[in-house]
């Protein structure tokens, strides 16, 4: 007895769920969209050559051989402070807190 006001309701349909993300499916490694601070990149999951890039963006060019000499891509980046940035690397201060304002926000100096 299907009558079109009947007390019985069809349950809802749902959308399908989303697709899973292919890069990061056993990875076991934390992907931007689950870091506490949102960004439209991700430091962690840049290579050594994208952080020389982000060196001459910066003007931190001089640093850049070291860099790729230390094998410094944007994991190793992202757990250095400002201060390992001046003693291990030598840079002044302005140019350690240029490079962390980057790391912590994609800022790059207008």
């Amino acid at each position: 007895n299907s009558h079109p006001l009947s007390d019985e309701k069809e349950p809802p349909v749902l959308p399908p769920p989303p697709p899973p993300n292919k890069e990061s499916e056993g990875s076991g490694e934390v992907k931007c969209t689950e870091s506490k601070t949102p960004c439209s990149f991700c430091i962690e999951e840049k290579s050594i050559q994208d952080i020389v890039h982000v060196l001459s963006l910066l003007r931190l060019n001089k640093y850049a051989e070291r860099f790729q000499e230390e094998m410094v891509d944007g994991e190793i980046l992202a757990g250095l402070s400002v201060e390992d940035l001046q003693s291990e690397f030598g840079f002044s201060k302005l140019e350690a807190l240029r490079l962390y304002r980057y790391i912590e926000k994609g800022h790059v100096p207008k």
